[in-house]
């Protein structure tokens, strides 16, 4: 019986992870509120920019930190020595 709950939630959770840009940006204003930033005041400004810049830097570590994988191709030059490259 739990197992098929988790089976239902499971799509539920992964589509809620999903965020548009405007509902991201709705969640760095309501966060900066929370910080006691008025709303449209250059320090609730500079915290939303705050927020957004701290979660691009995290996407570009978490992106630099995934594998990637590498394509080879080899070539035999006219004196039929082979080079590799990969890129």
């Amino acid at each position: 019986m739990s197992l098929r709950y988790v089976l239902l939630l499971a799509p539920l959770v992964a589509l809620a992870a999903c965020q548009t840009p405007e509902e991201q940006m709705a969640e760095y204003r309501y966060k900066c509120a929370q910080f006691g930033h008025r709303n449209g005041s250059p320090e609730h400004s500079r915290c939303v920019e705050g927020l957004y810049r701290d979660e691009q830097k995290n996407d570009a570590i978490r992106d630099a930190a995934r594998p990637r994988s590498q394509t080879c191709r080899e070539e035999r030059d006219k004196k039929g020595r082979k080079t590799t490259y990969c890129y």
